[in-house]
């Protein structure tokens, strides 16, 4: 029997939706990485609630 080893996990994900104030629009982009890193891109008007995507 041999032995397969994983040398990498990618992947990629999107979704649209409507909310109560717009529309929004979800990209999702892993990498192979051992440490979480969340970057959030926001339009000007929205960058006040940066932190408030953050928690989520």
């Amino acid at each position: 029997m041999s032995e397969s080893q994983l040398y990498s996990m990618t992947g990629y994900g999107s979704s649209i939706g409507d909310i109560s104030i717009g529309n929004v629009c979800i990209d999702l982009r892993t990498l192979n990485h051992r440490y979480l890193d969340i970057n959030i891109n926001l339009p000007s008007t929205l960058q006040t609630l940066y932190m408030d995507f953050r928690k989520v």
